[in-house]
């Protein structure tokens, strides 16, 4: 396997005698996530005591002293702010997709797919759940023979092939060079993989559009851009199908401020919006919503197989040449997320739009 060469040492604070106590009061979120990727929250209990921290810091973070109090208190990131253009949204989610498929391949299931399952029932094996919602989505695209698809932030292409399978003529974009890569080798060779900015195509209509779990990449800067797109790439009467992580409308701008960790460490530029937003915008863009779906309580279920899947790979991952505190920073990541999804304070919710005039 390919060594993984890059982001194996994140930039965490190497003053060893810090505790976990007076980082999580200077830097909130962050704080508590470079202490436990530093080691300092470890041994029995400690998932359970993330989980209590995690929600006192989300309670924390809806009063309006308190997100002051962090935007002062902590120190300027180093992380790169979300930019509107099309160079600063590819150098943003390279940074996350392009650590090697070796990296996500520990945790995806086989079809390597990085976005929420459908878990019908808890029994379901991570596998069969992500084909679960495979196929519904390929379903809800109404891929006819020759149907013209576009899937916008691809990922390791397993939507596209499955929609290519569905007799569709499929046009794939990433932004990741890694990501299309590994399309071109072992997804179908019927499919038009194509890497960059989505904005830097045009690619005529299509009958359908789906876009799984990129508009995070998106922001709230983009959004209206990024709607304009795709209803401009949708012949009249097309179907957009959109799976999105969301939060509520007064936790946009909260989680934008306390979620510096994730922002300096995982994914530089990602923005959670709210369902409101989302669909105010592709009102705006000449698309009406057909109905949206909730899918929180898979997404905690998803993620919980993802940390159990890293958690197991510890020593593959070190062979690999991943670092403790890039174990950490991962881990502590998925444990985040679960807790959000577990609590409520983050949403997954699968949108279908047509486009209406």
């Amino acid at each position: 396997m390919v060594p993984i060469l890059r982001h194996v040492s994140p930039q965490l604070p190497t003053a060893h005698h810090r505790k976990a106590a007076q980082l999580m009061a200077a830097r909130g979120f962050k704080g508590l996530g470079e202490a436990y990727a530093l080691g300092y929250i470890s041994g029995a209990g400690a998932d359970r005591l993330l989980g209590v921290l995690a929600r006192v810091l989300v309670h924390l973070s809806h009063t309006p002293g308190y997100v002051s109090a962090i935007r002062i208190m902590r120190p300027r990131s180093r992380s790169w702010h979300r930019g509107t253009s099309p160079a600063g949204t590819v150098r943003n989610l390279v940074w996350h997709y392009d650590l090697e498929p070796e990296f996500f391949g520990v945790f995806l299931d086989d079809s390597m797919t990085y976005s929420c399952a459908d878990f019908d029932s808890p029994d379901v094996a991570l596998g069969a759940a992500q084909r679960l919602k495979i196929e519904r989505l390929v379903s809800l695209l109404e891929v006819a023979p020759h149907s013209r698809v576009l899937d916008v932030g691809c990922g390791w292409g397993s939507v596209a092939e499955a929609a290519a399978g569905a007799g569709g003529d499929v046009v794939a974009v990433s932004a990741s060079p890694s990501q299309i890569d590994y399309c071109r080798t072992h997804r179908s060779s019927n499919i038009a993989f194509l890497v960059g900015d989505f904005r830097e195509f045009n690619l005529g209509t299509f009958d359908s559009v789906v876009s799984c779990e990129m508009i995070e990449g998106v922001g709230a800067q983009n959004l209206e851009e990024f709607m304009s797109w795709i209803s401009g790439h949708l012949v009249l009467g097309g179907t957009f199908v959109l799976q999105a992580i969301t939060t509520a409308d007064s936790r946009v701008k909260t989680a934008t401020v306390d979620t510096g960790f994730v922002s300096q460490y995982v994914f530089p530029g990602g923005q959670i919006l709210s369902e409101r937003m989302i669909a105010s915008a592709a009102r705006r863009a000449g698309m009406s919503l057909g109905h949206a779906d909730k899918m929180g309580p898979s997404y905690a279920a998803t993620i919980r197989e993802w940390r159990d899947n890293l958690r197991g790979s510890r020593t593959r991952l070190s062979r690999l040449g991943v670092s403790p505190e890039l174990f950490g920073v991962w881990d502590f990541y998925f444990s985040m997320c679960i807790t959000g999804f577990d609590a409520g304070d983050m949403d997954c919710v699968r949108f279908v739009f047509r486009r209406s005039r």
